[in-house]
């Protein structure tokens, strides 16, 4: 069951419906945009519209956030809400910023850095070091492509009974170090990406878990993590190419 508002937009020819909704199941908000015209002929299609801006239970409102019409949200909805998000990130990076988390322990390690990149250990470090104007961080996973969602886990300050950075680097990740359950034993082939007015860095982390006797779960034993450090292009966002979102 789901508690739900909608609307219907005519715009240049086309009709678009417009559904906020919230799974009183589970709790999750969704806003929904269904060109009909298209929808009548592929019933799958749909555009999802981001909730960011929802706080606790609140319902989703119908929205062109100030844009003048349905084609001008749908152009520029991405831009909109990596703005909110990246606001949201900054004070969230700010108000933890410390002198010990995992960007941090990162400087000490400078074989982890992309030896071909000019000054990117002092890039790095004025990053992570200091207060931004804005920073957002995006965790993906590198085989999957998936969001993995650990991005504040490597701003919050470190508070483990473990000395080995390795070990420390697994528990803030994943709360803890042995019994792990990933899927057939498997490791960690993860990325984290990182923009800022200090500009924009990759940081790749795997581990190859070795299994141990029960099926699916590993042991962090004496396994290292690789991790690389490496510059990132400037990023273009496709609908907007926030010039101040580039590197400099």
């Amino acid at each position: 069951m789901a508690d739900y508002k909608y609307k219907i937009y005519e715009s240049s020819g086309c009709s678009y419906l417009y559904i906020g909704y919230r799974n009183q199941l589970f709790g999750k908000a969704h806003r929904l945009i269904i060109d009909l015209h298209k929808w009548i002929k592929n019933k799958k299609y749909y555009i999802e519209i981001p909730c960011d801006d929802i706080e606790g239970s609140q319902l989703p409102d119908i929205s062109l956030f100030g844009y003048k019409n349905m084609e001008s949200l749908l152009l520029n909805y991405r831009g909109y809400f990596w703005r909110i998000n990246t606001a949201k990130f900054t004070k969230f990076f700010n108000d933890n910023l410390c002198d010990d988390n995992i960007l941090k322990r990162l400087t000490q390690f400078n074989e982890y850095f992309d030896t071909t990149a000019e000054n990117i250990i002092k890039k790095y470090e004025r990053m992570v070091c200091n207060e931004r104007k804005y920073i957002f961080i995006k965790n993906y996973g590198n085989v999957s492509g998936l969001e993995l969602g650990y991005e504040c886990s490597i701003c919050k300050k470190i508070n483990t009974p473990y000395l080995n950075f390795d070990e420390i680097l697994c528990y803030m990740l994943f709360g803890r170090i042995d019994n792990l359950s990933f899927l057939n034993g498997g490791g960690v082939n993860m990325c984290f990406i990182i923009y800022s007015d200090a500009g924009n860095i990759r940081i790749d982390i795997k581990n190859d878990f070795v299994p141990d006797s029960r099926k699916n779960y590993i042991k962090m034993g004496n396994s290292k993590f690789d991790i690389t450090i490496s510059n990132l292009s400037p990023l273009l966002d496709a609908t907007n190419n926030y010039s101040e979102y580039n590197d400099s």
